[in-house]
């Protein structure tokens, strides 16, 4: 076939693509899948009904389950070729194989959760402290705080709220 067809509309069709190889392409009536996998079990990526608004099923050989191909396209490019693996059996050889016959495709590169910045909860565990008092007395405004000055901001020992300057709150720093 000479079919000639953008990858987006190719994709939007459930044309097949193989990511290996010569990078081959096959139009709906070429495609060198069987036929479109329909189940009455959900796929086990999203829990929706295969063959629905998510699209056609991929049925894995590992563990005899139908999954989305869109989920197992998304979970690909986030695990990468070394974390890719069947989310039911934990099977990586006859599931990568499988999703690469059914045009799934798995690029060569470390998971995303590998990532040093994706685990970054350094910022959550500082919460942005504001002076509490009606009229501030801080040049800098309210988000100013210089330790051990009369604008560094104390919270309450109880509970860690309602910080205040010094200053602000008429306290004693002795």
């Amino acid at each position: 076939c000479r079919s000639r067809f953008h990858f987006p509309c190719g994709y939007l069709n459930n044309f097949l693509f193989k990511f290996t190889g010569a990078f081959k392409a096959y139009c709906a009536k070429h495609d060198t899948r069987s036929k479109a996998v329909t189940s009455s079990r959900p796929c086990s990526i999203c829990l929706e009904k295969i063959g629905g608004e998510r699209g056609l099923g991929v049925q894995i050989i590992c563990c005899d389950n139908p999954l989305h191909h869109s989920c197992l396209q998304r979970m690909a490019i986030s695990s990468g070729q070394h974390h890719f693996r069947c989310p039911l059996c934990n099977n990586k050889d006859k599931f990568q194989k499988r999703c690469i016959e059914a045009g799934v495709y798995i690029p060569i590169k470390d998971a995303d959760w590998e990532d040093l910045d994706f685990y970054d909860f350094s910022e959550a565990s500082k919460p942005t402290l504001s002076c509490i008092a009606a009229v501030c007395q801080s040049m800098e405004g309210r988000l100013s705080c210089h330790v051990g000055t009369n604008f560094e901001l104390i919270t309450c020992d109880f509970c860690g709220g309602n910080p205040v300057h010094v200053d602000c709150g008429r306290l004693d720093m002795h």
